[in-house]
């Protein structure tokens, strides 16, 4: 038996083209690129995961140089210098190769650039934060990767691209399948002799089976894969986009590149009501556009070399404060509020994530924030941290 005939029941046909369905239906949605497209954006390299096209179009399209009421592009040059700062090989660890592509997406980079003989530092985005609709969005399936020196490959199963940049790896399994898999394939590739520089720019990292799902980010250990309950929608917000059919150029590349035989299978899951899966949730949740780029934009931190992304009870905290430091009485003052946290929620990283949200939300002037604690040892175990001390945990 050959392999498409042994996915019939398994990840293409009941994880991997679902999740492929509802990305393209979403508002906005995925735009599904072919195996031809993808190739041409990569020059057919396999080592470049870069849609080099899609970026410089971009890069060109959301920045502008704005001197004495006038807009000037950057020039051709610097774009290209912009997209190299991407992916200069640095002799570094995965992690710190993360932290410094996260901090490049989201705060830009600086590039000479003259104008009307002036000739400064300008400052360029890679991802309109601010605006989600200025920016691009495509989906692709089993993305080949050039393994770190070798000829080999590794193929994520979806990889989804903000402005051509990789920024989600999906790893899907069917559900008679082994789940725990799905993330030990996410973790796997980021290894110095696999994948890694495909990992360099992705925020989220998600693995399902359709009934159960886990999402992480680079360098999340096992244990830490979390579970994300959503309280914003409903299934019956999810009918509408599970019963939407593709276009017929959608169709052509979902079921094109090896999934035809997928198609007639699809169709009639789809004919005889399709349900809403765990996975459905999920990626509704955490991979819409705009929560993906919230995601990684607003909750999001590297804290002492780990990356953390947030966990929904922290992700809805934050909202729920920022919503309350925004109404104001007739009188023009705030109410207060208690966010209740139980032991080893994630309080300080909610305070943290916070903070970072208050400063970035153009529409709360100069926040000010205070940080009140009534634990000695809280206090002390935060100033050993900031100074890079490390905590007497009895013996170690």
């Amino acid at each position: 038996m050959n392999k498409r005939h042994q996915f019939r029941d398994g990840e293409k046909h009941l994880s991997q083209i679902p999740a492929l369905h509802l990305l393209q239906t979403m508002a906005p949605k995925w735009v599904m690129l072919s195996k031809a497209e993808v190739d041409r954006e990569r020059r057919g390299k396999l080592s470049n995961v870069l849609l080099e096209d899609i970026l410089r179009a971009q890069l060109m399209r959301i920045n502008a140089i704005e001197y004495r009421g006038m807009q000037y592009p950057f020039s051709e040059s610097n774009i290209q210098t912009a997209i190299e700062r991407l992916r200069s090989r640095e002799p570094l660890g995965i992690m710190r190769l993360n932290e410094l592509t996260t901090d490049l997406l989201q705060l830009g980079t600086s590039l000479d650039q003259p104008v009307e003989g002036d000739t400064r530092g300008r400052s360029l985005k890679y991802i309109d934060w601010a605006n989600p609709a200025n920016n691009t969005f495509h989906v692709c399936k089993e993305f080949d990767v050039e393994r770190s020196g070798s000829a080999k490959t590794r193929r994520p199963d979806i990889v989804l691209f903000v402005n051509g940049i990789p920024l989600c790896v999906i790893e899907c399994k069917g559900p008679n399948e082994d789940f725990e898999e799905a993330i030990s394939q996410n973790i796997r590739n980021q290894g110095p002799d696999e994948i890694p520089h495909l990992f360099r720019s992705v925020q989220l990292l998600i693995a399902t089976n359709r009934n159960k799902v886990r999402y992480g980010t680079v360098g999340t250990t096992r244990k830490f894969w979390a579970l994300w309950r959503e309280r914003e929608f409903t299934d019956g917000d999810l009918g509408p986009l599970l019963t939407t059919p593709l276009t017929a150029s959608e169709a052509k590349s979902t079921f094109g590149d090896g999934f035809e035989e997928e198609q007639a299978p699809f169709e009639r899951m789809m004919g005889n009501g399709r349900e809403v899966t765990e996975q459905d949730r999920v990626l509704y949740a955490l991979c819409r556009p705009d929560r993906l780029l919230d995601l990684a934009w607003r909750f999001t931190l590297f804290d002492l070399g780990i990356k953390k992304v947030a966990r929904y009870q922290q992700f809805v905290a934050v909202k729920k404060i920022l919503a309350k430091v925004k109404q104001r009485d007739s009188e023009g003052r705030r109410r207060g509020g208690v966010i209740w946290h139980t032991q080893g929620s994630g309080k300080s990283l909610t305070m943290v994530m916070l903070a970072r949200a208050l400063a970035l939300d153009a529409d709360i002037i100069n926040p000010r924030i205070v940080l009140v604690t009534d634990r000695i040892d809280l206090d002390e175990r935060s100033e050993e941290r900031r100074v890079g001390k490390s905590v007497d945990l009895g013996g170690r």
